[in-house]
């Protein structure tokens, strides 16, 4: 067993799939691909200094302490992103692991109070303001879910037909009940379906709303309408908007900007991430523009059917 282990070590494609990297990533690849590269370097001092020293001992010497040299910078290097590695992988598991087991019980109380609302007409509102914490408990939970799953084995997608404007109003008139009142639906008439997944593209729609109505608190306004040969949704809001020198940042993975970490309402950081890293699986673009303390406009394109 200790023998399987030890060569273990040097199965470069099983160490990458244990931390759930690709190829180019993995330390151990980066390890063989830089000792191909002090490989090389000693080849050409050694010809190096033959050519230009007489005394063939120095020449030796030479060799040896560039290689001890190299050799230790490249396992100082490389066993850095080991650790950095086995720590995000722990970390994702830790996720992982929590994730699902909050997952069942906040469920389960989700059912609960959906019978309490039934048999209880007269706390009706009180059990509906549980349920809806509840709802974002849970929505929050498939956040680092999804995020986890995109940094081990990335997404599935089951493409389909599906109508763009139908799947937002239903979106609104479920998710965003209480707010739909706030939001504005324009769409373009005779528009084709897309060709895409449905549930990828509700996750990154709700983002979109979700952002928009949680920092501006008024009128937002969605536009569905043909660009070439994708269909694009914009949504407009008039709130905080994203400091310029933020901007570049604001895909990033649980980044939240300045202006938004003073919001009551405090979200996870991976919304946008996760929209992005969807629409890219999907073939498709994002991106936004905003002025801070104006409003956004964020956006994303998908494929016509």
């Amino acid at each position: 067993m200790e023998k399987e282990n030890f060569w273990d070590n040097f199965n470069i494609s099983k160490q990458c799939k244990k931390y759930g990297l690709p190829l180019w990533k993995c330390p151990q690849f980066l390890f063989a691909i830089m000792g191909i590269v002090i490989a090389l370097a000693i080849l050409i001092s050694y010809f190096v200094g033959m050519k230009y020293l007489a005394e063939p001992f120095l020449v030796l010497i030479l060799v040896f302490l560039e290689t001890g040299v190299l050799l230790i910078i490249a396992f100082g290097v490389v066993k850095s992103f080991e650790n950095l590695t086995q720590a995000n992988q722990l970390k994702s598991d830790f996720i992982d692991l929590i994730s699902h087991q909050l997952k069942s019980p906040l469920t389960a109380i989700r059912w609960g109070l959906d019978e309490l609302k039934e048999t209880n007409p007269e706390k009706k509102g009180e059990i509906e303001n549980l349920e809806d914490n509840t709802v974002k408990m849970l929505n929050m939970i498939e956040k680092f879910l999804l995020a986890s799953k995109i940094e081990q084995t990335g997404i599935n997608s089951r493409k389909k037909e599906f109508s763009l404007e139908e799947l937002t109003v239903a979106l609104l008139n479920t998710t965003f009940r209480k707010e739909a009142h706030l939001v504005r639906v324009k769409s373009d008439r005779n528009l084709p379906k897309v060709k895409s997944d449905p549930e990828q593209i509700e996750v990154v729609t709700e983002n979109l709303l979700s952002n928009a109505l949680k920092y501006s608190n008024r009128e937002v306004d969605v536009r569905i309408k043909r660009d070439g040969k994708m269909i694009k949704l914009e949504v407009e809001d008039r709130g905080i908007g994203v400091p310029e020198k933020e901007q570049k940042s604001i895909f990033d993975k649980f980044y939240r900007s300045s202006n938004a970490l003073n919001i009551k309402e405090k979200g996870s950081g991976l919304g946008l991430y996760l929209s992005r890293e969807i629409i890219k699986n999907l073939g498709g673009k994002i991106g936004f523009t905003s002025k801070k303390d104006r409003g956004s406009i964020f956006w994303f394109k998908i494929p016509a059917k």
